[in-house]
């Protein structure tokens, strides 16, 4: 439901969020249910600084896809957005706890 919504365009991304939380946490749910140790430890890792990513990711898919666009496979492009807002969103989180640590 949540890409349907994103796809359809203006009125409908605005109401997004709901489902998106449901079956995002759903989702989040299953795997971690389902045990497996080092997907386990990955989120749990990743928790540390998912504010941070979710602070980063829409401004590194926009660098990518305009820079990217027309010149690597969508597959490929989607990895590096994943990868790079990863990577960016861990050394910001890095950044701030320093900076927050100072104080």
């Amino acid at each position: 439901m949540t890409g349907i919504m994103g796809w359809a365009g203006f009125p409908w991304k605005l109401y997004n969020d709901i489902p998106s939380l449901i079956g995002y946490t759903s989702l989040a749910l299953i795997i971690y249910k389902a045990g497996i140790g080092i997907i386990n430890r990955f989120f749990c890792y990743t928790n540390r600084f998912s504010y941070e990513w979710y602070l980063v990711h829409i401004l590194v898919f926009q660098v990518v896809k305009h820079v990217a666009e027309n010149h690597v496979p969508v597959t490929v492009g989607f990895a590096m957005c994943l990868f790079l807002s990863y990577c960016i969103a861990w050394g910001y989180g890095k950044l701030w706890s320093q900076k927050v640590q100072k104080k």
